[in-house]
């Protein structure tokens, strides 16, 4: 909430006004004042419990002196400031604000972080403190819990971003520079893509629910999530042989189609057949991809007309194939470069 700026100062304390936002965008003024000052960097705020405006001088001066001896209640709530509540904030910000990168992006990182920031007050948090963590993840005790220098990148990213929001906030005044702190990713850049043999090989391996995920996302290149949500009636148009994301449903939030062929394409005869299994199988499941009744093992299972949101354990099953350590991703790579190679413009073909 904003605060009002236009009542005095004293000393190193402020005491004001402060003002709420209505649901009309009007603002209004609260009575009472409240007080804001700093001691050894450290913030202090609250209310004065009082309208009245000699009162709300003589409290805010009781409380900066009760902090600069360290006595008083207002010395606590600053040195219990942890890391904790910061990552909270941050995990109810993307929870909110971004919720398509909250899921697979923002919620395990913050997670993590809080094993080892959690419990640290938010204004002992130094530089030393963020080498300290650097070196654990990159050099465990265990070489086995060791993580690559980009997954490094990402989780400092999000701590600093907190750290950003909790100044915003006003909950911390300074932070440590992350300057010089990310690694530089230029130079492991992934550039590994499906040649027509390893796509083969790959589609062969898959059971049938999860080989025309597949298929689609080595036709058509789209993000992993972006597939496994397309459902038959939003999504897929057979009239006009498309398939279309909306806007708010990609990445950038912008909208995308792409044509599916005809008979004798790939593409067009899967989606075919995958609108054949799920009318046979389950015709109320609104997902293009799902799941059925038989288990990777041939085991019955009750995933019937669910949702296919993962398929990493088969995906990962590549002994005998020959095919290294290839991800999802590399299909998205892969797409672009027969696109590409197929005459359509670089820009195009990356849209």
């Amino acid at each position: 909430m904003p605060e009002k700026s236009q009542n005095s100062r004293y000393g190193q304390g402020r005491v004001y006004r402060r003002t709420v936002k209505l649901p009309d965008g009007t603002e209004r003024e609260i009575p009472t004042y409240h007080y804001k000052f700093y001691v050894n960097g450290i913030p202090y705020r609250g209310s004065t419990h009082t309208d009245n405006w000699n009162k709300a001088q003589a409290y805010t001066k009781k409380c900066m002196a009760e902090a600069q001896t360290g006595t008083g209640p207002e010395k606590a709530p600053p040195a219990k400031l942890l890391m904790s509540e910061l990552l909270d904030d941050l995990d109810t910000y993307y929870r909110l604000y971004r919720p398509k990168s909250y899921e697979h992006f923002a919620k395990p990182i913050v997670a993590h972080l809080k094993e080892f920031f959690g419990l640290l007050p938010a204004r002992k948090i130094t530089r030393k403190t963020l080498n300290d963590y650097i070196t654990e993840r990159l050099e465990p005790d265990d070489p086995g819990d060791a993580v690559a220098q980009s997954t490094v990148n990402r989780e400092l990213s999000l701590l600093r971003r907190a750290l950003n929001l909790a100044r915003t906030n006003e909950k911390i005044h300074v932070f440590p520079s992350f300057k010089d702190l990310l690694f530089d990713e230029s130079k492991f850049v992934r550039k590994k893509f499906f040649e027509p043999d390893e796509y083969a090989r790959k589609k062969a391996a898959l059971n049938d629910d999860e080989r025309p995920v597949l298929i689609f996302a080595y036709n058509v290149g789209w993000r992993k999530q972006e597939v496994l949500t397309l459902k038959w009636d939003e999504n897929v148009d057979f009239d006009s042989r498309t398939v279309r994301l909306w806007a708010g449903e990609t990445k950038n939030d912008e909208g995308r189609v792409i044509s599916m062929g005809g008979p004798g394409d790939e593409l067009y005869d899967m989606l075919v057949n995958q609108k054949l299994r799920r009318d046979t199988l389950c015709p109320e499941c609104p997902w293009v991809f799902f799941r059925t009744n038989k288990g990777n093992r041939g085991k019955s299972t009750r995933q019937l007309g669910k949702p296919i949101v993962q398929i990493r354990h088969n995906w990962e099953k590549e002994q005998g194939l020959g095919l290294g350590a290839k991800l999802f991703h590399d299909l998205r790579r892969t797409a672009t470069r027969n696109l590409i190679r197929a005459g359509v413009s670089e820009g195009v073909a990356m849209q």
